[in-house]
């Protein structure tokens, strides 16, 4: 970019902030596009810079190769919006806590290996993205963050959180999956306003704790893991709409499964479960249950009380015997069964339910 044309598309910034985004031009050897007042979200990617009262609030330097941080970037203190993913970055500057307005950060994919301390200090930070980058730890300082609503750390290396992380007390929704995680710390269970937890393909072979203390959680996934067996007090999750519990080691399921009064959907997919317990028939909230791949031999009878079940997928069992009590469920829409064996009884079975009105998909 030319020097007047710099200036005549920054007319706006104050003298301090003019230079800055000159300076920025310089080091990204390329014009940065000025960009419409509406303000970008962090998972929208962007290139270009935001002016909001002579003061730049939004960068976006997606994908641009870069190998560093650029530093100039500390300089825009009205900063609210910073876009940096698909980057080539390897750390970030102690410095980084002089965006003291920063609302919204993404550093997805790049190659960043340990946050510097100094990044708990971004005390209005709200949104957080840092999938996939090389992270195997955070700092103790991250629990500072106490703005925080939107967390993303899928695809790293973490095989731990620090003990401060029970200190994020705003957040709303929290992705872990993709790491190397065994368990979490105690004060896990202080994220009262946690309502989506993603731990999908971790080292789990239990269910932590402090996960079935979070009174907010509307939606659990926990697929992927290595979970043998479910807690007891599974049942105290009252909030709990979806859960997706798919490609474990499950076998069994405790009793109070079916105390989780407002879930929704439920996915247990992959498996080795051989029967569900009878408590099932209490979900009453159950719109879609998915078995399929699992060693079932029977349904329980208790089903035909799931009013608001819509969508059944019991593909894949190999010795079900279909009980009659399917036939009962008031509101089944659609039922999967394919892989399934045929014989007599269970082939009467479906093509009542496709009488009906019942779609069955074999395929």
């Amino acid at each position: 970019m030319k020097n007047n044309d710099c200036e005549n598309s920054i007319n706006k910034l104050t003298d301090f902030e003019k230079t800055n985004l000159c300076n920025l031009v310089h080091i990204l050897g390329e014009d940065i596009p000025k960009l419409p007042i509406k303000l970008p979200k962090i998972w929208n990617r962007y290139f270009g810079y935001v002016i909001v009262n002579k003061h730049i609030i939004a960068i976006g330097l997606y994908k641009k190769g870069l190998k560093q941080f650029p530093d100039v970037v500390i300089n825009f203190y009205y900063l609210q919006f910073l876009e940096l993913s698909e980057n080539q970055l390897k750390y970030l500057p102690e410095s980084i806590d002089n965006l003291q307005s920063l609302q919204e950060l993404s550093l997805a994919n790049n190659q960043i290996t340990s946050l510097p301390e100094s990044f708990g200090n971004l005390k209005s930070l709200r949104y957080l993205i840092l999938r996939g980058n090389k992270l195997s730890s955070l700092p103790e300082s991250f629990g500072n963050l106490k703005s925080l609503r939107y967390l993303i750390l899928r695809g790293n290396q973490l095989s731990s959180l620090p003990e401060s992380f029970g200190n994020l007390k705003s957040l709303r929704k929290l992705d872990l999956s993709i790491n190397n995680l065994k368990d979490l710390p105690k004060t896990f269970s202080s994220l009262e306003e946690l309502q989506t937890l993603i731990l999908t393909f971790n080292r789990f072979d239990s269910i932590p704790e402090s996960v079935v203390n979070l009174k907010s959680l509307r939606n659990l996934d926990l697929s992927g893991n290595q979970l043998t067996y479910l807690p007891e007090n599974l049942g105290t999750l009252k909030s709990l709409q979806t859960l997706i519990l798919s490609d474990n080691q499950l076998t069994t399921l405790p009793e109070s499964i079916g105390t989780l009064s407002t879930l929704r959907s439920l996915y247990l997919n992959y498996n080795k479960l051989e029967r569900l317990p009878e408590s099932f028939g209490n979900l009453q909230s159950l719109e879609e249950l998915a078995i399929m791949k699992n060693r079932l031999q029977t349904l329980p009878d208790s089903l035909s009380k799931l009013k608001s079940l819509h969508v059944l997928n019991i593909s894949c069992n190999k010795e079900l015997i279909l009980p009659k009590s399917l036939l009962k469920i008031p509101n089944l829409s659609t039922i999967y069964y394919s892989n399934n064996p045929s014989n007599p009884f269970n082939e009467n079975i479906l093509e009542i339910l496709e009488r009906n009105g019942v779609d069955v998909i074999r395929n």
